[in-house]
C-alpha cells in the first residue's frame, strides 16, 4: 500500500467501489457541544506526507493573515475527534467526498444512500449540510483533488494518441488490453467494472497488483500491463514515465481538498486565508509537492514555504 490507506471508502464506513479514504479508518465525531478554540490556531494533519504538506500551507497562509498558528500531527481520524471535540484542534484538511459518506453514516446509519457524487457542488452542499449539525463548518473547496485515477506509459500513451478514458475504451476494441489493479478492481464501480460500465472498456486480461502502490507501479513500467491504478496526487508518475488519463466521462465521485473547522473557530481573516489557497492549489501542484516530499526527501514544511512563496501567497 502507499501512503494513503485507499482500498474501499472509509474502512469504517465501507460501501461499493474503490472510493479513496483520505486517512486511516475512523473520522470526526459528532460535535454537541464543541468547546470554545484554543489560542493559537491549532491545525491538526494526519500522519502522512500529503495531509503534512497541507498542515504547512494552510499554517502558511493563516501565519501570512497574522493568526497565531501551531500543527499537531494525528494518526487517524479517530484520534483527531477529540481533539475537535475538546477544541484542541480547530482546523483539519480532509477531502470531501470522503468526510461527506463518513458524516453521512454517522447520521443516517451504515446503510445510508451515498451523499458524494461526481459533482462537486452537490457533493458539497450536502457535505455542509451534515457537517453544520455536528458543528463544523467546510470552507470552499480546492481544485485539487485525489482520487482513484488510471495511467499508462507515456510512450504508450503517445504512440497510441491515447489522453482520456475514452480514448483508451476505443484502444480495447481492437486490441488486448491488461489492466492492473487491486484483488477487488473488477467488481468494483469505480475500478474495471465501472470502465466498463461508463466507457465501454474492454478488458482481455486483469493483472492482480495493489492500489496504487509498488506492484502496480512495475506492472505498468514493466509492460506487464498496459493501465493500472494508481492515485491522481501520486508523485511518482513523472520520474515514471506515467500520463494519467483524464476521467472525462467522470467516472469518479470527487475527493476535493477542503478546509475543515470549528464552527465556532471561523473568522472572516481565517476563511479569506484558506479560501485564497484553495482558489490557487491543483491536483497538479500537488503531485510535484507529494514529489518532492516523498521522492526528494525535502521537508514538507520547506516544500509548502516555496510554493506558497511561488504563489504569492506568503
Amino acid at each position: 500500500m502507499t501512503r494513503l490507506v485507499r482500498l474501499g471508502m472509509l474502512a469504517a464506513i465501507a460501501v461499493t467501489g474503490l472510493g479513496l479514504p483520505a486517512v486511516p479508518a475512523g473520522a470526526v465525531a459528532p460535535l454537541a457541544s464543541p468547546a470554545a478554540p484554543a489560542a493559537p490556531l491549532v491545525i491538526g494533519a494526519y500522519g502522512f506526507a500529503e495531509s503534512q504538506i497541507l498542515g504547512e500551507l494552510y499554517a502558511g497562509v493563516l501565519r501570512k493573515a497574522g493568526q497565531d498558528v501551531t500543527i499537531v500531527t494525528v494518526g487517524t481520524r479517530e484520534s483527531m475527534g477529540p481533539k475537535l471535540r475538546s477544541g484542541k484542534v480547530q482546523i483539519v484538511p480532509e477531502y470531501i467526498g470522503s468526510l461527506a459518506e463518513y458524516l453521512n453514516q454517522r447520521a443516517n446509519g451504515p446503510t445510508a444512500v451515498p451523499v458524494a457524487s461526481n459533482s462537486l457542488a452537490t457533493t458539497t452542499r450536502k457535505a455542509r449540510a451534515l457537517a453544520k449539525a455536528v458543528g463544523l463548518s467546510l470552507l470552499t473547496p480546492a481544485r485539487a483533488q485525489n482520487v482513484n485515477a488510471f495511467a499508462v506509459r507515456s510512450s504508450f500513451a503517445n504512440e497510441n494518441g491515447i489522453s482520456s478514458l475514452t480514448d483508451l475504451a476505443r484502444w480495447s476494441q481492437s486490441n488486448d488490453l491488461r489492466l492492473a489493479g487491486p484483488p477487488e478492481c473488477p467488481e468494483r464501480p469505480f475500478c474495471q467494472a465501472g470502465l466498463e460500465r461508463v466507457y465501454g472498456l474492454r478488458v482481455a486480461q486483469f493483472v492482480e497488483t495493489d492500489a496504487g502502490g509498488p506492484l502496480t507501479r512495475q506492472a505498468l513500467t514493466t509492460g506487464a500491463a498496459d493501465v493500472g491504478v494508481i492515485f491522481s496526487t501520486d508523485g511518482s508518475v513523472v520520474d515514471l514515465g506515467l500520463t494519467v488519463l483524464a476521467d472525462d466521462l467522470r467516472l469518479q465521485n470527487v475527493d476535493n481538498l477542503v478546509p475543515v473547522m470549528l464552527a465556532n473557530a471561523r473568522t472572516p481573516a481565517v476563511v479569506k486565508a484558506l479560501n485564497r489557497l484553495s482558489a490557487a492549489l491543483t491536483t497538479e501542484d500537488l503531485v510535484l509537492l507529494n514529489k518532492a516530499v516523498d521522492l526528494d526527501r525535502r521537508s514538507p514544511k520547506r516544500v509548502a514555504a516555496a510554493y506558497l512563496a511561488a504563489k504569492g501567497l506568503a
